[in-house]
């Protein structure tokens, strides 16, 4: 009799599992369960770059290069840093760029960079300042691809003269056509 109840109990237990297992089942299928969103690595591939800042230095009356290393995208990515940093000041370095200075577009495109800098590039300082600052650009901007030629821009308009004295910017620029050495 004993073992009569014990198998019985046991075929109902399995019975009510069976049972309890479909209904469940049964029930996600028709109710799926909303899972949160797994965070997926992000696909983009991001590379070292060396590119440098050029400063001025003053006792010597050339530039002074500062070499860096910049986790980006691409090279117009690493560029577009390096030139914030050398506008937002950097304490390696001594610049003529003045620090309100803006970068508001960079593009590049073969061997050719463009850069599109605020009104504030233009102003303050006497020609030879306008000179360095013009060669802290350029350098910089082309410190990955010396062989590159820049076209310059304020506010969306092609540089010509640069400054109240009017120090000539010949488009487009190349290291060739302004000294590293003042």
């Amino acid at each position: 009799m004993k073992s009569r109840a014990i198998i019985f109990l046991g075929l109902t237990g399995a019975v009510a599992g069976a049972g309890l297992a479909f209904w469940f089942s049964r029930d996600q299928i028709q109710t799926p369960i909303s899972t949160p969103e797994i965070a997926r690595p992000n696909d983009r591939r991001v590379s070292s770059y060396k590119p440098s800042l050029y400063g001025v230095d003053h006792q010597a009356n050339r530039l002074q290069t500062v070499p860096l290393t910049v986790e980006a995208e691409n090279p117009q990515q690493a560029l577009r840093i390096s030139l914030e940093r050398l506008i937002a000041g950097s304490p390696e370095l001594y610049s003529e760029v003045p620090p309100k200075t803006k970068l508001l577009d960079l593009s590049l495109s073969g061997q050719e960079i463009r850069l599109n800098l605020s009104q504030e590039f233009t102003g303050g300082g006497g020609s030879a300042s306008m000179t360095r600052r013009l060669a802290q650009v350029l350098y910089t901007a082309t410190s990955l691809d010396p062989q590159a030629k820049v076209f310059l821009l304020v506010e969306g308009k092609p540089l010509q003269n640069l400054g109240g004295e009017g120090v000539e910017v010949l488009q487009p620029i190349r290291r060739e056509d302004v000294p590293s050495e003042f």
